[in-house]
């Protein structure tokens, strides 16, 4: 048998005349898909609209927003959000004509109203200026937080209507309350010393100080206004004050300084912490001063006690009558002026010491008020006895009858302490009234004691001395008459300066 070869039979391709470009053969080019350049121009177009549509919702809002409040933005006490500018600026000019401020705490309280205050408020320029506080463009952001726009409220009132009524209002509240006290210099009676007292604030409103929280509160808008102790009167001068504590050290110096005062060798007060502390004072400065007007006083009291002019006093004369006499001029005379001068010295000096009472004039003698100051030789008018007497030493030296003024009202023998001022002999008695001359006598002895006008002399014209002769028309000007033979002894006894009591 003879094989046979078989040949594989191969399908028919189509033929493509491939050509040799540059000698290299050229792979044949896939064609690119449609479907995929179209959809991303579909996206392109979509993701433009998307920030088209976005741009304009943003602008939309921002421009929203530049004519409208945001959410949560509160103006003052108001809550403004979402409001127009129209809204606003109504809302506002209705807030501003109904505003009330209710004023309460430290036990005050009072009212203002809108007219009350005289009000006064742009509420356009208030909500513009309110709008531009916050960024309309960043309104996503913004939108995320709180906006207080207080700050623009500009708003004016008559502060000079506003403070009248609040000051007439806090001055009577004022005046039922506490004041405060400042820290000060208090004496404490047990220790003999000056303690520094501790301030008080008291319950007294600061007029400046609630007006200027009225004020703050009408800036916003409040309706209420509690007041606090921030508004209530301070005091100004403190405890732990520096010049306050140097100003304790020098008065309790003051204080233990002690001194006595005598007069005529007797003492008439011994100083004390007590009565020291009385004359003490602080002045504005902190400082320790004298208090000249309690000084004063305390010097008065005791001048009053020792001065003896014109006063009252009641004797028993050496005979044993006792008598009474008022008026003169003989007597003590305290300087109160020099003892206050003296006082002030020696406390200040911290030394000590005695004073010797300081007098214009002085007695013979100290005694207490009421009683006979002079000494032991004085004469002795007694016009009821019409007689004269002159003592010294106790023993009746001299004494005669008498003829003393004529009790007319005019020509009454005065009464009271004197001082013989003079001796003439011979003399020349002259009597005026009304600058004319009404009288003249020629007197042989002149012992005046009132003056020059009133004394002792002789007196040849009467015819007799004593019983009532100066009430039956026989008186005399005022001067005491005496014989001539008794009125030249007592010339010759008498010296200036002898003490001359005249009473009834």
């Amino acid at each position: 048998m003879t094989a046979t070869a078989k040949v594989p039979v191969v399908p028919s391709q189509p033929t493509t005349a491939m050509r040799p470009v540059g000698g290299v053969q050229q792979q044949p080019r896939m064609p690119q898909p449609k479907k995929k350049r179209s959809a991303a121009k579909v996206v392109a177009i979509t993701l433009a609209v998307v920030i088209a549509l976005v741009a304009v919702a943003y602008s939309g809002a921002a421009l929203y927003f530049s004519s409208h409040f945001m959410p949560d933005t509160t103006l003052g006490r108001f809550d403004m959000s979402l409001m127009s500018s129209k809204q606003a600026e109504n809302f506002i000019a209705e807030q501003v004509a109904d505003y009330e401020l209710t004023v309460t705490g430290e036990n005050f309280s009072a009212t203002y109203t809108s007219s009350d205050i005289g009000l006064a408020l742009n509420e356009s320029e208030v909500v513009s200026t309110a709008l531009r506080m916050t960024n309309p463009w960043a309104w996503p952001l913004e939108l995320r937080r709180a906006h207080d726009v207080s700050e623009a409220l500009v708003m004016t009132h008559d502060k000079t209507q506003l403070n009248d009524k609040v000051t007439v209002a806090v001055e009577e509240y004022n005046a039922e309350a506490e004041p405060p006290v400042n820290a000060a210099l208090a004496y404490d009676e047990a220790l003999d010393r000056f303690v520094i007292s501790s301030e008080q604030v008291g319950t007294a409103l600061d007029p400046e100080a609630v007006l200027s929280a009225i004020d703050q509160a009408i800036l916003t808008f409040d309706s209420t206004l509690e007041l606090t102790d921030n508004e209530l009167l301070q005091p100004t001068v403190f405890s732990d004050d520096e010049a306050l504590a140097a100003a304790e050290g020098a008065a309790n110096a003051m204080v233990a300084t002690s001194f006595d005062v005598t007069a005529g060798g007797e003492l008439v007060f011994e100083s004390n912490p007590d009565t020291v502390a009385t004359w003490i004072k602080l002045d504005e400065n902190l400082q320790v001063s004298f208090d000249d007007e309690a000084l004063a006083a305390w010097a008065g009291e005791i001048s009053s006690g020792f001065n003896t002019i014109g006063s009252t006093r009641t004797y028993i004369r050496p005979d044993g009558k006792q008598c009474t006499v008022t008026g003169g001029i003989y007597g003590w005379d305290v300087d109160a002026g020099s003892l206050v001068e003296q006082v002030k010295a020696v406390i200040t000096s911290g030394q000590g010491g005695t004073i010797d009472l300081p007098c214009k004039q002085t007695a013979d003698k100290f005694a207490p008020q009421g009683e006979q100051d002079w000494g032991d030789r004085y004469v002795d008018v007694d016009l009821a006895e019409q007689h004269v007497r002159f003592f010294d030493g106790g023993n009746l030296i001299w004494e005669s009858d008498c003829v003393s003024g004529a009790p007319d009202g005019k020509n009454d023998t005065p009464t009271g302490v004197y001082v013989l001022n003079a001796k003439e002999s011979p003399s020349v008695l002259i009597g005026y009234e009304n600058g004319k001359k009404t009288y003249e006598s020629k007197v042989q002895y002149w012992m005046p004691w009132v003056g020059n006008l009133v004394g002792f002399h002789d007196a040849d014209w009467q015819a007799a001395f004593g019983g009532t002769r100066y009430a039956d028309g026989f008186g005399s000007h005022g001067c005491i008459n005496l014989p001539v033979d008794k009125a030249a002894n007592l010339y010759g006894l008498i010296q200036p300066g002898d003490t001359v009591v005249c009473h009834w």
